[in-house]
């Protein structure tokens, strides 16, 4: 127990991933590691408030020992994608909806809990709806939630296999991706498009004339298949939309739809530079190393909110702050 307990205290103090460490910055990185392992000490739970506003009002995210992704959520602060995160709150319009596509343990909707008053979480894993989005649906007593368990996808009723593993993940070899892990189940789901839920929605009074401001889209594999899905969504009410997996077909889409995209863009070869700038072409990012894009109408500014930076000052800017 002693050598298992000391293994995991080395490991989490000096982890394989050096990269992400040099991402985040070593004294902040070493500095949010030992305040994790104290609390891990007094603590059943590790809870924290993933935002830049320190309001005891606003609901704690829990650190759930099952999802390795808490770990990360809690070193960053709540802004694993390299502080992206923070254009998303800067150019997101406040009220309205954030539709949540691959919600997982819910971090994304704790970090903008501030920012709108409905949320729609689309998850396929159980560990996740069991344990993390239905305490979210139910205590958020101030916000509208609304969980959905079927996988998001182009079109609707497709029946496909999900896998779920230990570490609280539901994915799907259909979709282009697998859990990674030891698969605990598998069970056939059928698939939604974003365009008939939120027509769905409309029919409870809870959504209806409800604007969707927000679109997050995160499912490791199909993300450009959400978006086709969204289409109709996204002509409506034009949202700001953060998303993975990026291609070519999705910035003819975007583009045709009158949105610029941004990212950040970050050397292997150095971590710590990270670069902002605006896509311009559809083939762009298969030369670059990036984690997320933002799409935003081109009627936004959001030029100025990122330059080209160092680790040394990103504190300061947006990215790693104390809570």
């Amino acid at each position: 127990m002693i050598k298992k307990t000391l293994k995991r205290i080395i490991k989490r103090i000096f982890p394989p991933n050096k990269i992400f460490i040099e991402q985040t910055g070593y004294f902040f990185y070493l500095k949010r590691s030992i305040t994790y392992l104290f609390l891990k000490l007094f603590r059943s739970k590790v809870t924290f408030l993933p935002s830049y506003i320190n309001s005891k009002s606003r609901p704690k995210y829990i650190c759930q020992d099952w999802d390795p992704t808490a770990s990360e959520v809690f070193i960053t602060a709540g802004y694993c994608d390299w502080g992206l995160e923070k254009l998303f709150l800067h150019s997101v319009r406040t009220g309205g909806c954030l539709i949540d596509v691959g919600a997982h343990s819910g971090y994304f909707s704790h970090l903008l809990y501030d920012k709108f008053t409905h949320f729609i979480n689309i998850e396929t894993s159980d560990k996740c709806m069991s344990q993390c989005l239905i305490e979210i649906e139910r205590n958020w007593k101030d916000k509208v939630v609304h969980n959905i368990k079927r996988p998001a996808y182009s079109k609707n009723d497709v029946e496909i296999s999900i896998q779920q593993n230990s570490h609280g993940f539901g994915k799907s070899k259909v979709l282009g991706h697998e859990t990674g892990d030891k698969v605990i189940t598998e069970s056939l789901m059928k698939t939604i498009t974003i365009d008939s839920l939120y027509a769905q929605l409309e029919l409870l009074k809870k959504f209806d004339g409800i604007s969707i401001n927000g679109i997050k889209i995160d499912v490791d594999g199909c993300d450009s298949e959400v978006l086709v899905g969204a289409s109709e969504t996204i002509k409506r009410f034009k949202p700001v939309i953060y998303m993975e997996s990026f291609s070519p077909d999705d910035f003819l889409l975007l583009t045709k739809f009158s949105y610029k995209i941004y990212t950040l863009v970050s050397k292997k070869s150095d971590p710590r530079f990270m670069q902002f700038m605006n896509i311009p072409s559809p083939n762009f990012l298969s030369k670059v190393w990036y984690k997320m894009c933002i799409a935003v109408p081109i009627s936004y500014d959001c030029l100025s909110f990122f330059d080209g930076m160092r680790r040394d000052n990103h504190d300061k800017k947006h990215l790693f702050i104390d809570i």
